[in-house]
Formats: structure tokens, C-alpha cells, sequence
């Protein structure tokens, strides 16, 4: 009987329940899926909002290393780039730092779960550390494009607002907040 009670709780948390980011040069990826969504389409020609429904897309994020071997990883794009330069301030400032947090910055890729890998939406996220007796652990994750702020094993919210004020190319602008759940995968 223990050993059912002990497979049900795995089975509904998927396994999660003590995965947690360590090392900061651990490479992970995890799966963010959408429970909650309001999206607004505004349209120039009408001049009107509109409500569609729901998108809960699923997406896939991958924390990539920033350089192989001391050389910039092609895989991480530009990110390899930023990273390498803006390193030693992160070091320096997290050194003389006396708080539980530690804040440091790595290249993630954000994509919605059936697209293809692209270099290019590989971008410098910004990781929070915190600090405990049991040692230390990847608490958050922020991204700037989009807007996308996880917990490796926890929760996300993503806010996109694609709007230009004066774009004639697209006469719909688009303003989306989704809100989730994350597990790790392999």
C-alpha cells in the first residue's frame, strides 16, 4: 500500500517532486504548458479590440552553454557574445554580494513546443540563485523576448505585447498574457 501511495504521487507530480537546478553550468530544458491565457487583437481598419479565444500553446525552454571549450558556442548565437563580455561583472557583483540571492546570466531558447530550434531566439536571460542550508538552488528565470518569466519545476507567466504604433504591414496588433506550469524533461 505504501508503495502505491508513493507511485500516485509521482505519477501526478510526473516525478518532479525534489528536481532542482544545482550547478550553474547545469544544462537542462523544461516544458512549460499554458493552463490560463486572455489574449486582445486590436484591428487598425476597424479600429476595434477583439477577444479570440484562447491560446495555451505549450513551449519548450533550453538553457544553451554560452561558449564550448572556451570558444563561443554557434548554438547560442549572439548570446555567446554577450555573455562573454558582461561575465565578469556578473562574478564580481554576486562576489561582494551578502544576500540569499545571487543573480547571474546565461543563454536560454524560448519556442513554442512543435517549432524547430532557431539560433537566433537564443537570448541572455537573467537566472536568481538562492541561497539555503541545504545549498543553492535556480529559484527564477527572466527573459526579455518574449517576455517570459519560469521556475525550471514551477510556474511561468509570458506577456507579449506586439505592437507598433505605426506598422501598415499587419493591420492586427496583439497583446497576450499566458500563465502555466513548468516540469523539467530530458
Amino acid at each position: 500500500m505504501r508503495y502505491l501511495a508513493i507511485f500516485f504521487i509521482l505519477a501526478i507530480t510526473g516525478g518532479a517532486l525534489a528536481e532542482t537546478i544545482t550547478e550553474r553550468n547545469e544544462i537542462f530544458r523544461t516544458e512549460c504548458i499554458s493552463t490560463h491565457s486572455a489574449r486582445l487583437l486590436y484591428d487598425y481598419r476597424k479600429q476595434k479590440w477583439t477577444s479570440p479565444d484562447s491560446y495555451l500553446p505549450t513551449y519548450i525552454v533550453e538553457k544553451i552553454p554560452a561558449t564550448i571549450d572556451g570558444e563561443p558556442n554557434k548554438k547560442a548565437a549572439r548570446c555567446a557574445h554577450q555573455y562573454i563580455e558582461e561575465k565578469n561583472e556578473w562574478d564580481s557583483a554576486n562576489a561582494s554580494s551578502s544576500t540569499p540571492w545571487k543573480f547571474f546570466r546565461a543563454c536560454y531558447n524560448v519556442r513554442i513546443n512543435d517549432s524547430s530550434f532557431d539560433n537566433t531566439d537564443t537570448e541572455l536571460c537573467n537566472e536568481r540563485w538562492k541561497n539555503s542550508s541545504s545549498g543553492e538552488h535556480l529559484s527564477k528565470v527572466s527573459c526579455s523576448k518574449p517576455n517570459f518569466v519560469f521556475e525550471p519545476n514551477g510556474n511561468f507567466q509570458l506577456a507579449k505585447m506586439n505592437w507598433t504604433a505605426h506598422d501598415t504591414t499587419d493591420h492586427y496588433k496583439e497583446m497576450r498574457l499566458n500563465a502555466g506550469k513548468c516540469s523539467l524533461i530530458d
